[in-house]
């Protein structure tokens, strides 16, 4: 084991934990298509009405316009060291950096990924030791500002409970090759995010030709906002911005700007993801390691960064036994249910389900949730949390108050972006979710009274399977010319 580094800026550990990954079918990668058909463009100018296109004016007719790929091949199939049957180890990282000198205000870290394989590890004094040059793939970052409330209260009075704000919630897409046995490399992935849209529908080259800017050419990650994977949040910050940008400069029969304000940079520059120039974590990891060039981290690198990781005061690791008897840490799949890879709705409705939701918990600070959803005789759709299991928040010392907040925002956006649009899409359904943000999530579903399917997700990789990654040569293309035929629609309405 090679000696730590103190110099510079480091972000102080508060806790972490790796536990144990559940085995998996394949997974995959299933892009979005819109349905831009004269049809379904008149039943959205029919549902809009008056109202505004905008991410909280769509409802479940949403579904009519934006989904999930029904059909995969094995080329679209997600890649990971080692394969999805591999054993390996999922990890936790809560950090922290203080943000204003003079004050007690901090910016705190929420991390999740996964470990290239099971990793052997030993406790030595107190130490956890792992190979120095073992690959962690980061899936997440989450960003609280965390504004003391002592320095508050003594400010302006009331309560002193300190003011949480979540400033950036980063889904890390990762574009992982090194053991595909089709060929495939890093050059061959795209990614498919808003702005990736808009940069192709400013690009002058061929119809079919992809963008270089949306590869991964430059480096194997790429960040997206984690509402993203709802395809109603994605469909509507993608027309929202288009049309903010263009209403004023094009026509039906002139979409292209030939002036110096080209409507589509303006809306690259209204869809730009991440931030990592104001980000601490991205500057130091950028400074400190090759994630950005990589995808992946080493645990070397990760321990140079954050502070503690390798001391067992901060650190934890718990197998797969102790997991199974842990509360809050889910459960872990052994290759059971069905696998993600089939063209029936089940499959398809499950997959989309699985994304969305756990992209939802990440935006509401809930790492863990076991909820039931249905339709009833009325159309009406229930909701409940399964008895005796509340959701489990990753922000440990929240107050009750910002966790009944959280749990409203939950379930507003669950209706919104998933019952809502899977009752459009297949009328009568049944769901039992367990959802484990960090882990491996168990989901049963059962449409039109069917005998109910289980699939499992690898919730804890969820940025190697998004919607918004693909190998299809064509899908960035048709995504693109689909989003500005509905733009069209909408202002020549």
């Amino acid at each position: 084991m090679s000696s730590r580094r103190t110099r510079g800026t480091r972000a102080e550990v508060v806790s972490a934990v790796f536990i144990s990954a559940g085995r998996h079918h394949p997974q995959f990668m299933r892009p979005f298509e819109i349905n831009s058909t004269d049809e379904s463009i008149e039943d959205m100018l029919d549902n809009l009405g008056n109202l505004k296109f905008e991410t909280d004016s769509l409802g479940g007719w949403s579904a009519g316009l934006i989904g999930a790929s029904a059909q995969v091949s094995e080329d679209d199939e997600a890649l990971i060291p080692f394969g999805w049957d591999a054993e390996r180890l999922r990890f936790f990282i809560h950090a922290q950096i203080p943000d204003r000198m003079g004050t007690n205000d901090t910016q705190d870290f929420y991390i999740t990924g996964f470990t290239e394989n099971d990793t052997t590890y030993e406790l030595e004094g107190g130490d956890i030791q792992m190979e120095d040059d073992t690959r962690m793939f980061i899936n997440s970052i989450t960003r609280i500002r965390r504004t003391s409330g002592a320095d508050l209260k003594d400010l302006l009075g009331g309560s002193s409970d300190d003011r949480l704000s979540i400033e950036t919630n980063s889904h890390c897409l990762i574009a992982y090759t090194d053991n595909d046995q089709h060929g495939r490399n890093h050059n061959d992935v795209r990614s498919l995010r808003p702005y990736d849209i808009a940069s192709r529908l400013d690009n002058d080259d061929e119809e079919y030709q992809m963008d270089s800017r949306s590869d991964f050419s430059t480096g194997l990650t790429k960040s997206s906002q984690r509402d993203n994977t709802s395809a109603g949040s994605y469909l509507g910050r993608t027309i929202e911005a288009l049309y903010e940008s263009n209403r004023e400069s094009i026509t039906s029969q002139s979409w292209r700007s030939t002036s110096n304000k080209n409507p589509y940079v303006n809306a690259q520059r209204m869809l730009r993801e991440g931030d990592q120039n104001r980000c601490k974590i991205m500057r130091m990891l950028r400074s400190e390691t090759s994630f950005l060039r990589n995808g992946y981290i080493t645990y070397e690198e990760a321990c140079n960064v954050f502070d503690g990781l390798d001391n067992e005061a901060y650190t934890s690791v718990m197998v797969e036994e102790e997991v199974t008897r842990s509360r809050g840490h889910g459960r872990t799949s052994d290759m059971s249910g069905e696998g993600l890879g089939g063209s029936d709705m089940e499959t398809v409705a499950s997959y989309q389900a699985l994304n969305s939701i756990s992209g939802i918990m990440m935006e509401s600070c809930i790492i863990q949730a076991h909820f039931l959803a249905s339709t009833n005789r009325r159309g009406k759709i229930q909701f409940s949390f399964q008895r005796d299991t509340a959701p489990v928040f990753f922000i440990r010392d929240m107050t009750e108050e910002q966790q009944e907040e959280n749990i409203f925002l939950l379930e507003r956006r669950l209706r919104q972006f998933v019952f809502d649009p899977l009752e459009f899409k297949v009328g009568e359904f049944e769901m039992d979710a367990n959802m484990d943000a960090m882990g491996d999530s168990q989901f049963f579903l059962s449409i039109q009274g069917d005998k109910e399917a289980e699939f499992w997700g690898a919730t804890f990789a969820d940025g190697s399977t998004s919607s918004q990654l693909t190998t299809r040569r064509g899908a960035q293309s048709e995504l693109a010319s689909d989003s500005k035929r509905l733009v069209d629609s909408l202002i020549t309405r």
